[in-house]
């Protein structure tokens, strides 16, 4: 498939990695045959692990978020979701490993993969954030048996009411639709983010935000919790049924219903009755009415469970991956602002307007960097003529920017104010300031190490390419090493006389002329090295033959022996010595 075009756009339902983050064995094994007969080699096992994000998510996870955090506006219109980074994140770990098929993949009915995280969105006051809890502390038993890590381990998360998260939590084909991979152009500023391949998975929520309220987004972690992620949405209009039970005591029974309308306050109840007999028989179609429960049971409240007759404090706690904030307000959205866009401006003014030109041009007066009055031209994004993009950026500066306009002409000042609001809307992100920091300090960083390598590879003469990325002092460490145990060649020169043999000193021609020697042999004779001492025949003295000695022999000789043991013992003491001072006890 091409890549999209710039402006372009495409959708993909999901993105499944090649191999998802856990424990791996590669068991490598090689068929050999010599002659027809089977030689096998040898089978080679290695273990390695795939991992990623499970608990939390680096801030360069998070690829951008609407409503944007801290966000003021009219965003009723629109529903919040979050773009990430890497596009296979959200499937890169199974939603739970009971429901994972052959390949290991998690599907629902509709053969879609399920993915572990989904975005929840709370009205204020509805939540709590926790951080560095003790996961043990914080979610079920079993669903921490079966994410298989220590009860000790801390997460943030989020705690709600169970029946405020088991109404917003999306079913299993609901998880999968919220979920989706879009594939822009690198080149696409409006639609690309930062370094990119272009790929974002995307995760939206199901709750609308209403006008005049704040919220809070959290992307939540959905792994392994089969215990509220339902398996199918529910049915509407389904009346009150019963779903589960909890015997809090002997004459105590907690119901949990499907639909709280006719219940005291919406939410589960406390009877003091079990649910049983034909007072609460069900109704029609098999369902069970609110009325006709509350006809046979007596809702009371309970010391230490209830603080108001029928209602429950449950709460339910959730991983959470990362959250921000919005408040929704305002009526100043695209649309309204189009809507009530005065076109009557344009042209001849009226009713004391601004007058504006036909290309959507506005007269600015303004002062140069000299202190003159000149006067400028400037529009804003919205024009009423077509225009292509500008060619000539990137810019560095906000007079990069500024250009003649031969449409009106006169200097044109629109590209750099919009240069310059861009560097103000930047400098007032503080994730940006962190970023550039980041990246300044990594640049740095990069560039001390690339120039110790240079002076450390001069000094030990070290001529091997070097990857910048190996750890400097245990590379240089291995070379050092390595050149030790290869030693030394042969000393050319050990006695240094090819040396000397520059010296005047040793020149034989300047010696006869010095001593006025009648040939150049008395010269060498002179210096030692003429034929009288160097090409003279040298014999050996005779050596007489030793007798061989015997193990009897040493062992007669006392005088040897004991000089021997003389010997070991000054060894002894002057080892003994050495230890005292060292503070060694001997």
């Amino acid at each position: 498939m091409a890549d999209p075009k710039v402006g372009e756009m495409l959708l993909h339902d999901y993105i499944v990695p090649a191999l998802f983050q856990g424990k791996y064995r590669l068991d490598v094994s090689t068929p050999v045959s010599i002659d027809g007969t089977p030689q096998p080699l040898a089978n080679r096992l290695a273990f390695f692990d795939v991992e990623g994000p499970r608990f939390t998510l680096a801030p360069a996870d998070i690829a951008g978020m609407f409503p944007p955090k801290n966000g003021h506006g009219p965003f009723d219109e629109a529903i919040p979701h979050v773009a990430l980074g890497r596009r296979t994140l959200p499937w890169e770990r199974p939603f739970s490993a009971a429901r994972a098929s052959v390949e290991g993949t998690p599907v629902n009915a509709g053969g879609t993969p399920i993915p572990w995280m989904a975005l929840l969105v709370f009205e204020d006051g509805e939540c709590t954030i926790e951080v560095k809890q003790k996961i043990g502390d914080k979610l079920p038993s079993d669903v921490v048996a079966r994410l298989g890590v220590p009860a000790d381990t801390l997460v943030d998360t989020v705690m709600a009411k169970r029946e405020l998260i088991v109404d917003m939590m999306p079913a299993f084909e609901e998880l999968a639709l919220l979920t989706h991979v879009r594939q822009v152009n690198v080149d696409d500023r409006e639609l690309s983010a930062g370094d990119s391949d272009g790929f974002f998975a995307v995760m939206m929520a199901n709750r609308v935000p209403q006008r005049g309220r704040k919220y809070r987004c959290c992307l939540v972690s959905v792994e392994e919790r089969t215990d509220i992620v339902p398996e199918k949405p529910p049915a509407p209009d389904a009346g009150f049924h019963i779903v589960d039970t909890l015997a809090l005591a002997d004459d105590l029974v907690v119901g949990y219903a499907a639909n709280y309308s006719d219940l005291p306050g919406g939410r589960p109840f406390v009877a003091e009755e079990a649910i049983a007999g034909p007072t609460i028989a069900p109704g029609p179609g098999g369902v069970t009415r609110g009325a006709d429960v509350l006809s046979g049971l007596v809702v009371r409240p309970v010391k230490g469970v209830l603080t108001e007759p029928g209602v429950l404090l449950q709460s339910q706690a959730l991983i959470l991956l990362t959250t921000w904030t919005f408040e929704c307000e305002g009526t100043a959205s695209f649309r309204a602002l189009m809507q009530g866009l005065d076109v009557g401006m344009m042209g001849k003014p009226h009713d004391g307007g601004p007058e504006i030109t036909d290309t959507g041009h506005l007269r600015v007066d303004s002062l140069n960097r000299a202190g003159a009055p000149e006067t400028n031209f400037y529009r804003g994004p919205l024009v009423p003529t077509p225009l292509t993009r500008d060619p000539n950026g990137p810019y560095h500066s906000a007079d990069q920017a500024r250009r003649a306009a031969p449409d009106v002409g006169a200097e044109d000042v629109s590209y750099a104010c919009a240069f310059e609001v861009g560097r103000l809307l930047a400098a007032a992100d503080a994730r940006l300031a962190q970023e550039l920091m980041r990246w300044r300090r990594t640049a740095y960083t990069r560039s001390v190490k690339a120039d110790t390598f240079k002076r450390l590879r001069d000094f030990a003469h070290i001529v091997e390419l070097i990857d910048d990325r190996l750890p400097l002092a245990a590379f240089f460490a291995t070379q050092a090493v390595t050149r030790m145990a290869k030693g030394c060649a042969p000393i050319a020169d050990p006695s240094q006389l090819t040396m000397l043999t520059a010296a005047p000193g040793f020149n034989v021609d300047l010696v006869r002329q010095s001593f006025a020697l009648d040939s150049l042999d008395q010269a060498h004779a002179l210096l030692g090295a003429g034929r009288t001492l160097l090409n003279e025949a040298v014999d050996l003295p005779a050596v007489a033959a030793l007798p061989a000695d015997t193990l009897d022999s040493v062992l007669r000789d006392a005088a040897g022996i004991k000089r021997l043991n003389d010997m070991r013992a000054r060894m002894l003491d002057n080892v003994k010595a050495q230890l005292k001072d060292l503070g060694r006890i001997v």
